[in-house]
Order: C-alpha cells, then sequence, then structure tokens
C-alpha cells in the first residue's frame, strides 16, 4: 500500500535495500503520517500548502491505520498517531491543514478520532450548501425536480472568497467527487458536461455525519 501510494503520487520511493531500511524506520507507523505529510506540498496561491488535490484520497486509503491508532495499547504510538493526526487537521510550518477546508468527510472523521468538533458547524453548512449542478446537467435536474418536488437555485449563497483562501463549495466547477477537487480554485457550472457524476461524496459524508450523530435527522 506504502508503495502505490508513492507512485500515485509521484513521490520518491526508495528502491536500494540501505535506502529502503532507512525509509521503513521513517515511515512505520509511529512516524508514517509525520513524513508523508512532506510528500503533498505543492506552490498555493499563498506559497506552500498541502496538496488537497489527493490528501482526501489519502485519508480513505489509511482509514484502517487510524482506527488502529484508536485500538493501540501502547500510550506512546497512539500519541503519536494522534498528534500526527492533528497536524494534518490544523496544519503546520505555514501549510494550512485539512480545518479550513470545511471538508465534511474529513472533518466528521477528525471528530470521530479525536473528539474534537469544533469543525462540525462549518462542515455542515458546505453540505446545505452544496450544488447540485455539480453532479448533474440541466436537464437530469429538471426531471428530478418533477418527480421528488422540489425547486433548485443554482445560484450561490456564499459570498466570493478573497484570493489565496477556500473557496466556498457553492462557488466551485463540476467535479467527480468535491472532496477531492481543489478547493482553492473557483468556477461556474453553468455549462452542461458530456457526462455527469454520482453525488457519492454527498452521501458519504452526510451519513457519516448522521451514524455519528453530528447531524440530526431533521437537518
Amino acid at each position: 500500500m506504502i508503495k502505490s501510494i508513492f507512485h500515485d503520487e509521484s513521490c520518491d520511493f526508495p528502491t536500494e535495500p540501505a535506502r529502503f531500511a532507512g525509509f521503513m524506520h521513517n515511515y512505520s507507523p509511529a512516524g508514517f503520517f509525520y513524513g508523508l505529510k512532506d510528500c503533498f506540498k505543492v506552490q498555493g496561491p499563498e506559497g506552500p500548502q498541502v496538496n488537497h488535490l489527493r490528501i482526501d484520497a489519502l485519508f480513505f486509503q489509511l482509514t484502517e491505520d487510524f482506527k488502529a491508532a484508536l485500538l493501540e495499547t501502547d500510550p506512546e504510538l497512539k500519541s503519536l498517531y494522534l498528534d500526527s493526526l492533528r497536524r494534518t487537521w490544523n496544519g503546520d510550518n505555514g501549510h494550512a491543514g485539512v480545518k479550513v477546508e470545511a471538508n465534511p468527510f474529513c472533518t466528521f472523521m477528525y471528530h470521530a478520532f479525536t473528539g474534537d468538533g469544533s469543525g462540525d458547524a462549518a462542515a455542515i453548512r458546505t453540505l446545505e450548501r452544496f450544488p447540485l449542478d455539480m453532479k448533474f446537467n440541466r436537464d437530469t435536474l429538471e426531471k428530478y425536480q418533477k418527480e421528488f418536488g422540489f425547486t433548485f437555485d443554482p445560484a450561490p449563497e456564499s459570498a466570493p472568497a478573497p484570493p489565496g483562501t477556500v473557496v466556498p463549495i457553492d462557488l466551485r466547477p463540476k467535479s467527480w467527487s468535491a472532496w477531492v477537487a481543489d478547493p482553492y480554485k473557483p468556477g461556474t457550472r453553468t455549462a452542461d458536461y458530456g457526462m455527469e457524476y454520482t453525488g457519492l461524496d454527498f452521501t458519504m459524508a452526510y451519513w457519516l455525519g448522521r451514524y455519528h450523530g453530528y447531524i440530526s435527522p431533521v437537518q
């Protein structure tokens, strides 16, 4: 799995035995997250930032490792796991971290692992303002509105984001996954695409929040 991540992210995965031994020492479970974050730095509008384009995929792949951190009985190892997760969440050394993105999937996962629900309100607002035309073309939306009896207004509720800051969800372009797409990139959704996307990103985040009780049944 580690090697697949490094190939996927164009990181320098060591093949020589001596270098590999050193690599596994630095990226063993106790230090894996802290070291791997260095492979996700890109030059953003305000300087180096975490590569948000792929960091969500890392969350998916390492869910089981986060679970292991919760089940870890060694206090020192458990502390290292959770400290690394907190760095990913809050950022460090000039990197923004995930919290500012108001990404509901990562937010609810972080809350479940650490007990910190400080990002829940912003994450729920992201779901509330999730634009259906990020996924569906106009003819599909028209059919859904007739079938399910609702009216979709494509006009954004959010104010434009200052340059170099996270763009609210309703000001972003079409995307196959809202949580993998660059949250710093604004765009429009006025033109139909030659394809449409599923709403799996929304439903996964929503039901994760419902499961843990962060979203009420009436929301």
